[in-house]
């Protein structure tokens, strides 16, 4: 499973705030970067945790909840294709916004480009829908 180094090492690559030299990450560069990520990705977790493959309803317990990322190295609790492909794009757009608003509205652009696609794969539920309203099957004893 994917963890929050992962996503924020590959933010900073499209953000290109890497190395010129090194291609590498220098932290004294990326702190305050690096300060923001966790409350960001929280947030960005809830907003995609209703279509990952680890959201599973059970009405009866109630609704499920996005674990909260307490660190970089605890595995996230989405699937990897989630992780992997869209929250990077996500978590540079919020971490960019200040600073470079034209990369940073194209870094959303891709996130909800690639959230509304992963929506359009998730698996659809059919069931019963109760009548509370006895004799109106069929249009058999409406007025019109």
């Amino acid at each position: 499973m994917t963890n929050a180094e992962w996503i924020f090492q590959r933010a900073i690559q499209l953000m290109d705030e890497a190395s010129d030299r090194t291609g590498l990450i220098v932290e004294s560069e990326v702190k305050d970067f690096r300060n923001r990520t966790l409350p960001i990705l929280n947030i960005l977790g809830v907003e995609c945790f209703l279509w990952s493959d680890r959201y599973i309803s059970d009405r009866a317990e109630g609704r499920p909840v996005f674990i909260e990322l307490v660190d970089f190295e605890t595995p996230i609790e989405l699937d990897d294709g989630m992780c992997k492909g869209i929250l990077p794009y996500g978590l540079a757009a919020k971490l960019f916004v200040d600073e470079n608003p034209d990369k940073a509205n194209y870094f959303q652009q891709r996130y909800e480009e690639m959230l509304a696609a992963y929506k359009m794969l998730a698996p659809a539920y059919i069931e019963d829908i109760d009548v509370p309203y006895g004799g109106v099957e069929m249009g058999q004893f409406g007025s019109w």
